[in-house]
């Protein structure tokens, strides 16, 4: 029988495009980018400061900040369509599913994100929920 991970990308973008709003206008940033990673696959996507590294790496998880939108094409993560999970698919894949390796580690934590939010999200895909998750967030910033 075959490895169904084998028969499936990692990851594939197919013409991603992505705007920023900038005072009443959009901004694009990226226009039909297109990338495919296979399962086993380790990727370095490198290039120039400003070339949209970042912004590829933020649409694969929907980290975008407010400002920021996919406009165009499709993302699949392991042949799930990103942008049509739910907000517990999501926060799975994040956790099973993709990695990021930051350049500078003290930028680790998403700027779109409150500290608080993305510290629970730890907790809580470990099974703990609600007040105990807060909790241990709060321990970790003290």
């Amino acid at each position: 029988m075959t490895d169904p991970r084998q028969a499936t990308n990692a990851l594939e973008l197919k013409d991603l495009s992505v705007a920023y709003r900038v005072g009443r206008r959009n901004r694009a940033v990226l226009r039909n980018v297109n990338l495919t990673i296979k399962a086993g696959e380790a990727y370095g996507l490198v290039g120039e400061s400003g070339c949209g590294k970042s912004t590829v790496a933020l649409s694969v998880v929907r980290y975008l900040p407010r400002n920021g939108s996919i406009t165009g094409g499709s993302i699949a993560l392991d042949g799930k369509d990103v942008m049509k999970l739910d907000a517990e698919a999501l926060r799975r894949a994040r956790a099973d599913s993709v990695s990021m390796v930051y350049q500078d580690p003290g930028k680790a934590l998403n700027p779109s994100l409150r500290i608080g939010r993305q510290l629970t999200e730890i907790f809580e895909l470990a099974g703990i929920t609600g007040k105990a998750a807060e909790d241990k967030a709060l321990a970790m910033l003290n």
